[in-house]
């Protein structure tokens, strides 16, 4: 089984609605897969850093685990956010598995 699922970017726009970070970014995160890393430790970590010019900054920290005794993924998004007077961070937790190709038993889990 490849441990990264090669369809997920035809399912897009089924999860997008429910997704805290832009389609674009999940897609640089996939393509920025060490993928001879993910397959022996299962897991892979990538921060992303936004300027948005308006006195405050973006960073996201996304991180991906696979658990093989469920077959199924975790993808965590950390969101931090912080301006000159204050900061705020939010975290969204995925949970799925990948049956026939196909995004199933999808959970959102959102704090912050």
């Amino acid at each position: 089984m490849d441990l990264l699922p090669k369809h997920i970017h035809s399912t897009h726009k089924k999860i997008q609605k429910n997704l805290d970070i832009t389609y674009e970014m999940l897609f640089d995160f996939l393509k920025d897969i060490d993928k001879k890393k993910f397959s022996t430790t299962n897991n892979f970590e990538k921060t992303y850093n936004e300027n948005t010019g308006k006195e405050k900054s973006h960073k996201y920290t996304i991180m991906l685990t696979f658990y093989p005794s469920e077959c199924g993924y975790r993808l965590v998004v950390n969101h931090f956010i912080e301006a000159k007077e204050w900061s705020d961070e939010i975290s969204v937790i995925y949970s799925f598995r990948i049956l026939d190709d196909r995004i199933v038993d999808f959970v959102r889990q959102e704090a912050g």
